[in-house]
């Protein structure tokens, strides 16, 4: 009759077949994961930051393109004895841009700065700068748009 212990198989160590992850190797893991996270996070931020200039170019577009169509239909006699530097505060015009969704006008305000450039007198044209400028979350901008002005009616 044998030893029943004997015929027990006892395992044996497993020496480099270790199964599993060592905590060295989780802590690597964890940092490469975090540094990937920061850095999607970092990303949805800026483009949070920067959704609504699109809106806000085009509101200040709009204005300065309104000014040159305003000017543009005034007789050129009274566009040539305007004052240059035109400033204007548009503060109250800010309920004119149009509000999506994150978009708030009424907390910018776009300032228009109209400058004029008068020609030659013989030519009666006189050349027309509109700046639009205005502060959102990337910082200041401005547009600029530029004409000639001029006496002469084409038909």
């Amino acid at each position: 009759m044998t030893n029943s212990r004997q015929n027990i198989v006892s395992p044996k160590p497993h020496h480099g077949l270790a199964k599993g992850f060592t905590l060295v190797e989780l802590l690597i893991a964890v940092c490469v994961l975090a540094f990937g996270a920061l850095a999607t996070i970092n990303m949805h931020i800026a483009s949070l930051k920067g959704k609504n200039i699109p809106a806000y170019t085009t509101f200040a577009s709009a204005i300065a393109e309104t000014e040159m169509e305003r000017l543009k239909a005034l007789p050129y006699a009274q566009v040539a004895t305007m004052s240059n530097n035109e400033v204007t505060n548009l503060n109250q015009m800010s309920q004119q841009c149009a509000p999506g969704p994150g978009v708030d006008c009424s907390q910018h305000i776009f300032t228009r700065r109209v400058k004029f450039y008068p020609g030659n007198p013989t030519s009666m044209s006189c050349h027309v700068e509109i700046e639009v400028t205005w502060t959102d979350s990337a910082g200041e901008r401005s547009i600029l748009y530029s004409s000639v002005l001029s006496s002469m009616k084409l038909s």
